[in-house]
């Protein structure tokens, strides 16, 4: 089962990798249409597997930037695999990003008291009071700052 995950990641991140780069190779033709035909696509990815790197490419003709981009590419999809891989990790990055997600801090709130009541994971629930403090504060509520506050302190 672990076998078929990592072919499964690893086909996720070349389908990744080949959206990237034909979005850039789109833009970057319609930015300079004249010199289209000499221009090529190169890549280099780190294989899951094996750690090998490998090459996509017509010919090798990249810049240090495209090359930092697509490090930085991969480097973010092996460590958002790492995330959704753990449900801790996963828990917790729903709990930071719960402002992109709710229309307001006080909606923010409400989730969060229900959830903390509902969650047995101690790492969780001291995820969600570290949230549930930062939200209070940000709403003036300081008695309940204080309160999450003491609760994480006296775990």
């Amino acid at each position: 089962m672990k076998e078929h995950n990592n072919n499964r990641k690893y086909q996720l991140c070349i389908i990744g990798l080949l959206g990237v780069i034909v979005g850039m190779a789109i833009s970057q033709f319609k930015s300079n249409d004249a010199q289209a035909d000499n221009q090529h696509i190169y890549a280099q990815y780190q294989s899951p597997n094996d750690s090998m790197f490998q090459t996509v490419a017509d010919k090798p003709k990249i810049t240090g930037d495209q090359l930092a981009l697509f490090q930085n590419i991969f480097s973010l999809i092996k460590e958002y695999t790492a995330v959704v891989d753990d449900p801790t990790a996963c828990s917790v990055a729903a709990i930071m990003g719960i402002d992109d997600n709710t229309s307001s801090k006080e909606e923010a709130i409400l989730i969060l008291e229900d959830t903390l009541q509902a969650t047995r994971s101690d790492e969780v629930r001291r995820a969600i009071r570290m949230k549930l403090m930062e939200l209070y504060n940000k709403t003036g509520q300081t008695s309940k700052t204080q309160q999450m506050m003491r609760q994480l302190i006296v775990q």
